[in-house]
């Protein structure tokens, strides 16, 4: 069904978006004639508020109560920027997240009272139904983002048995960056209508540069810090194949004196967090990644994505490139290549340019931000309003020496520039926020 005019305008006012762009539009038009509709759009083109609009409309909307809505997603990350955008909609029904990681006691309390939205990874949802948490049989509508990581051959099971659970369901909206060649029979849909609003014949998109860079059989490290180093200041993301690599890369680029994090499904929750947090607050403008950081990532304005090993495939392609040249911005994407290393064949199709790096390369200036941690958050009712007005008053902090504040469930991560760290720190020792006396520390 269509989305009604006013609630759009409702949710643009709250998300401080004058329009929908193209995609959210023919989306909205799709479902307005169609049940169950498969999106395939390039990354960073909005397709999350396209179907959280969808989510909102027709009989999702009715008055039945319990949960009516599920979203599928293939990781944690992926689920939590689904529910900040909702959150961010204020359209005044809750939502819940539930994914692996942390207690699923934590998750049964949420669930007590079964929110309008659902949002879950695969495994984490099976293991709630099987418990008797989730009341399936009143959800109307399931969307599965990213279908094409979510449908693959290591979800097969849990998600066959997610989707017979939903047997009152009544629409379907799958949404992906990437086609697959066929969808398993526990999720197609008879007359499912594919809206593909992918380039044609080529895996490219406008205001993506592609650029070869040459290595040598022994040294890619070296050329990859020789690259970061031309590169600057601008942010950028290192795609690994596998979790060793990400470390060894992580660990040259150190050694170089090159600040940079490192991502990949071996870390802890908690350390996933604060990674990501530290490079969208600019505490360390490079960040090594496994494919896992080729989804879902929460981060705007990368400048450059960086293929250390080559992708496997056209989709995983696709999906690093997409973390760069998002909305209809621009961006650059170097492919390494040593020895006897060779462009893949959908690379090679795009004609990408070689870039021949310059016989001196200037160390880039050190990021200027540092990220404290505190030691509350939402769950001890710590907004970011608290977390300022705290540095500012007690910490004596300047406006624009505090950068980027993000809220977790029992912590906080604040950006403060590195000259006045050590001052902030001595200041606030001690102090409370809200009646709390909660310790600041340096995150290494």
């Amino acid at each position: 069904m269509r989305v009604p005019e006013n609630l759009v305008k409702e949710v643009l006012a709250g998300l401080g978006i004058d329009r929908l762009n193209d995609v959210q539009l023919k989306l909205n038009e799709a479902a307005a004639r169609e049940k169950d509709v498969l999106l395939l759009s390039p990354t960073g083109t909005g397709k999350t508020l396209g179907f959280l609009l969808q989510a909102l409309a027709g009989q999702a909307l009715q008055p039945a109560g319990g949960t009516q809505v599920l979203v599928i997603v293939p990781t944690r990350e992926l689920a939590l920027q689904v529910m900040a955008v909702f959150k961010k909609m204020t359209v005044g029904h809750r939502v819940v997240s539930v994914y692996g990681g942390h207690p699923i006691e934590t998750e049964e309390n949420a669930l007590k009272e079964p929110p309008f939205l659902l949002i879950g990874t695969p495994g984490r949802l099976c293991d709630h139904i099987r418990r008797g948490n989730i009341p399936t049989a009143g959800i109307k509508m399931l969307i599965i983002d990213e279908f094409d990581k979510s449908l693959d051959m290591g979800f097969d099971e849990e998600m066959s048995f997610a989707l017979a659970a939903l047997t009152g369901l009544e629409r379907r909206i799958y949404t992906s960056a990437t086609d697959m060649e066929a969808i398993p029979e526990y999720a197609s849909a008879p007359g499912l209508y594919k809206l593909d609003l992918l380039q044609k014949h080529d895996v490219e998109v406008p205001g993506l540069m592609v650029r070869v860079v040459q290595s040598g059989a022994d040294d890619k490290g070296v050329t990859l810090t020789a690259l970061l180093c031309q590169i600057g200041a601008e942010t950028s993301i290192v795609f690994c194949n596998h979790r060793e690599q990400v470390e060894r890369v992580g660990e040259i680029l150190a050694a170089a004196g090159l600040v940079n994090t490192i991502y990949h499904g071996g870390m802890e929750q908690q350390d996933r967090e604060v990674t990501l947090a530290k490079f969208r607050n600019g505490t360390a403008r490079i960040l090594v990644a496994t494919e896992l950081g080729a989804r879902g990532l929460d981060v705007d304005g990368v400048g450059n994505v960086i293929h250390f090993d080559m992708p496997t495939n056209p989709e995983s392609y696709v999906h690093r490139n997409g973390r760069t040249a998002r909305a209809g911005g621009s961006g650059t994407v170097y492919l390494l290549l040593a020895g006897k290393e060779y462009t893949p064949p959908f690379v090679a199709a795009a004609g990408p340019n070689e870039y021949k790096l310059p016989p001196y390369t200037k160390k880039p200036i050190a990021p200027e931000w540092d990220t404290l941690m505190c030691g509350a958050g939402q769950k001890e009712k710590i907004g970011k309003g608290d977390i300022a007005g705290f540095l500012h008053v007690k910490g004596a902090l300047h406006r624009e020496d505090l950068g980027l504040i993000e809220i977790k469930d029992h912590y906080a991560l604040a950006a403060v520039k590195k000259s006045e760290t050590v001052r902030v720190l001595a200041a606030i020792r001690g102090e409370k926020i809200k009646n709390l006396k909660v310790l600041f520390r340096k995150i290494r």
